[in-house]
């Protein structure tokens, strides 16, 4: 995870809250791996979780035939804002440690 990637992802979580109404839970399945998310391998429903962050929770993401609702995709997607902000805090540390250092 770089900088340059994570500015592509803010992108892609726009493009994503645009087209909120009938959105596939296969989308935001490919958006939490792209935040470096795994499913995990216990419980009933399918959980996403981070290693990278592990202050992170757990985040559900049903899986159904059909397109979630648009409240429901919406606050996953709020979570995964959560993790994108915890990254860029995570690079701006390491950018003013590595400035401190110098």
């Amino acid at each position: 995870m770089n900088p340059k990637k994570l500015k592509r992802l803010r992108r892609k979580l726009g493009d994503l809250r645009r087209s909120i109404a009938n959105m596939p839970s296969r989308k935001l399945e490919n958006f939490a791996k792209s935040l470096e998310r795994h499913r995990a391998k216990s419980g009933s429903e399918p959980n996403w979780v981070s290693d990278i962050l592990p202050d992170s929770k757990p985040i559900s993401i049903p899986h159904h035939s059909r397109a979630l609702k648009k409240y429901t995709a919406n606050n996953i997607l709020d979570q995964l804002e959560k993790d994108l902000n915890d990254f860029e805090a995570m690079f701006s540390n390491n950018e003013e440690r590595r400035n401190g250092d110098e």
